[in-house]
């Protein structure tokens, strides 16, 4: 199903099907690779539309130097 099919899908009063969502948060720790590998995996598992989880890094509650939680200056290179 397009991505436009889907959205006239959702927002029909008519419908009553059941949609999964995968939400992907930052898990991937700033690996494109890990990323692409997740929204396969959630699409071969049965997801119909995937939650991107974005943020900025200041509105973190917390400080933490754990590595998981610190954001590096390069941004991905790999072509996706």
């Amino acid at each position: 199903m397009n991505r436009k099919n889907i959205f006239k899908k959702l927002i029909n009063p008519k419908n009553n099907d059941v949609h999964v969502i995968a939400e992907m948060s930052g898990n991937h720790k700033n690996s494109l690779t890990a990323a692409k590998k997740f929204v396969i995996a959630a699409n071969k598992n049965g997801a119909d539309i995937i939650k991107f989880q974005v943020y900025k890094p200041e509105t973190i509650t917390f400080k933490s130097n754990n590595k998981d939680f610190l954001v590096e200056k390069k941004r991905w290179v790999e072509k996706i």
